[in-house]
Formats: structure tokens, sequence, C-alpha cells
């Protein structure tokens, strides 16, 4: 779950620069700005795609019936989020978008709670977790309040683009998981070759563009470089986040780039780069600060998950000095409780290893249970349940009998 998390984190802060990017550029152009920027930089990513293509390509069959509809999908509502976002970049400070996209956790929290994630990550989330999704929307769209009345071409675009860019993510989920279900690809590797084929579409979509939506002129393909290897980079980060610690926690760390964005635009504001950062009072920098605050703790709250899991029981040590008991998270409690190996692929408990597990067939994936796999019960009463008797499989004729 660290390198989940740590992933959705590097993809805020790619993410931002990319928002800098799109501003520096379209700000110091005449209109049609934004078009040719995303020609030029869809072009870079798709160069891009080629050579991480180059490290990543599998020995085995991709799963095409499995992954091409969700690659369909995802480059259809990408594309369109994509021109929303420069649009809205266009219009407004990147301050104010990148907390505004916030808001795609409205549609992304939606489709959860009717159809649960598609992968990684719990399948349903908890009350405490839903109440850390709305602080999080209450301190994005709470930046609209900053710094006067946003004109209403940004508003319509930022709303394009937060619930395009929210179906284009749960169709890259629906695509890792297809990726998966292939016994060869790890998370890993999933997430990987779903970056490198996502963008290696974009790039061929654009190609027939180049000529009468491009540029010949040097600086312009210089200028868009920055704005696509930001980009390029904060996907790689993001899709490994949605398929470690699922959509909604993925894609409230990838939120976490509008606080990121006010730090770098107050940077650039007090640095005289008034074309990316147009000056604001000190008033309205710390009323985003707060913001961005509130974020944070959206952020912790859905990470703590439920109640319980801050605490089971407390005390102190006791008046003659020896130690009594202490304070304990429910995760390590339970982890006290067993010594059995999980297969990480189908949670599958067993009292002895094994060099492939019985239920799922998959080698290499047995190992002891640990914090990050209680994360996966829906409730306290399913993860008692799943750790006193395990998860039911059938083994292969052959293998010896075990208790579970």
């Amino acid at each position: 779950m660290i390198f989940g998390f740590l992933a959705g984190l590097g993809a805020a802060i790619s993410q931002s620069f990319s928002y800098l990017g799109t501003r520096h550029y379209v700000q110091r152009r005449q209109s049609g700005a934004s078009i040719q920027l995303l020609v030029l930089g869809h072009f870079w990513m798709g160069l891009f795609s080629l050579l991480l293509l180059s490290f990543v390509w599998p020995r085995t069959a991709i799963p095409w019936n499995a992954i091409l509809l969700p690659l369909l999908a995802t480059t259809f509502f990408y594309t369109i989020g994509q021109l929303s976002l420069v649009t809205a970049l266009k219009h407004s400070e990147a301050s104010r978008v990148s907390p505004l996209m916030t808001s795609k956790l409205i549609l992304t929290g939606t489709l959860t709670a009717l159809f649960g994630q598609p992968i990684g990550g719990t399948t349903f989330i908890t009350p405490l977790q839903w109440f850390a999704v709305l602080l999080c929307i209450i301190a994005g769209i709470s930046i609209n309040f900053t710094g006067g009345r946003m004109k209403t071409i940004s508003i319509l675009a930022i709303a394009g683009a937060a619930s395009s860019f929210s179906l284009s993510d749960w169709s890259v989920n629906l695509m890792i998981k297809g990726m998966l279900s292939a016994p060869a690809f790890d998370r890993l590797h999933a997430s990987l070759i779903t970056e490198a084929l996502s963008y290696l579409l974009t790039g061929l979509i654009v190609i027939p563009l180049l000529k009468p939506l491009g540029s010949r002129k040097p600086a312009d393909w210089i200028d868009a470089a920055p704005f696509a290897a930001a980009w390029f980079i904060a996907m790689v980060f993001l899709f490994i986040a949605f398929s470690t610690v699922g959509i909604m926690l993925g894609s409230i760390l990838q939120c976490t780039r509008s606080f990121i964005t006010i730090l770098l635009a107050a940077a650039f504001m007090y640095r005289g780069h008034e074309h990316i950062e147009p000056h604001q009072p000190r008033s309205v920098i710390l009323r985003r600060f707060a913001a961005g605050f509130l974020m944070f703790i959206g952020i912790t709250l859905y990470v703590i998950r439920t109640p319980s899991q801050l605490k089971i029981w407390t005390a102190g040590e006791s008046r003659d000095g020896n130690k009594g008991a202490h304070a304990m998270s429910l995760d390590h409690y339970h982890e006290l409780l067993t010594s059995r190996y999980v297969c990480e692929k189908c949670l599958t408990r067993y009292f002895i290893p094994h060099d492939r597990c019985l239920a799922c067939g998959r080698r290499g994936t047995l190992r002891i249970l640990s914090n990050t796999l209680f994360s996966l019960a829906d409730s306290d009463k399913e993860l008692r349940h799943m750790i006193a008797r395990g998860q039911q499989f059938t083994p292969n004729p052959g293998d010896p009998p075990i208790s579970i």
C-alpha cells in the first residue's frame, strides 16, 4: 500500500508541473495554442510510449479481447478531458483549475458506489471514507471563492474535464483488470503496458493532425516537451496507484496536485512569472492553503478507513513502572493473531508455504500475511472471518491436503 500511496503522490507532483507547463505554453501564443499543444504533446507522448514498450513488452500474448474496449473508451474520454482542460487553463490560472478538478471524485465515487472498485484496494468504501471524499470535494471547490469569480467558460470546461477524466480513469482500471486476467502479468507490469498502449494510441491519432494543427517551429516543439514529459510521468505513477490502492484512493492522492500546484504557482508568482500565475493578495494565498490543508485531512481520514482502525484500546504504563497495555492498531493486532501465509492474488490463507497457490494456481504469490492485505477486507467482521477460517478453495489433483 505504501508503494501505491507514493505513486499517487508522484502523479500529483508531476501533474502539477504539467498544468504549469500548459499555462506557460498557451499564454504566450495566439488563439489555437491549446489544440496545438495537445497535438504536439501527445505526439511526444507517443514516442515516450514506444520507448517504454521496448522495455515492458511481454513475452506472452496480450489479452486483447479483455482490454480492447476499455482501451478505446479511455482514449475517447481522455481526449475530451484534455480538450476541456486546456480550455480551462487558457482562461483561468492553474492554481484555481487544479483544485476544482477535485470534483471528478463525485462521478468516481458514484461509480464506485454502484459497481465497486474494478481493481486494487477494497471493493466498496466505508462511511468514514465517504466523509473524507466529501471533505476533499469541498476543499477543491472552495478554491473557486478565492481570487474573484471565474469565467463561465472555465467552469464549464472544468466540469467537462472532471467528468471525462473520471470515466477515462474507470476505463483504465478496467483495462488493468483485463490485463491481469492473463497469469503472466503482475500489477506493475499491467500498469506500465496499459500506460504505454493508451498513449501510443493517442500518439497515432494525432499524426494526421500534425500538418493542419501542429507546428514547424522548433520553439513550439521544445515548449511542448515539458508538458508531455510531466504528464506522461504523472500517468505512469497514477496507473500504478490505481492497480495497488484502487481508483478512489488513487484519485484522491492525485487530487493533492491542487495543494502542490498552489505552492508552485505561488513560487512562480513571487518570481515574477505572471503569465503563468497572476499576482494575488496574501489573503487569497492563505485561503488557498487552508483549502489544501482541509484536503490533507480528507486524505488522512480516507486512509484510516474506519474509526476502529485508529486504536482498538489504549492504556499507559502502570504506576510501578512496568510497561502495560499500549496503543495498537487494529491491523497490527490481527497480524499478531496469525502467522499464516497468504496468496497476494486471491487471499487464500495457509499454515505452511507452498511453491504455488493451490486455489488460483499462480506461482510465487505466497508471502507472510502483512498489514497491507488487511485493507482488502470490506469490514472488521469480514476480516475476522477471513482470518478465522480462510478462503475456501478446491485443491488440484495430486496436491497434498492441508488444513485451513
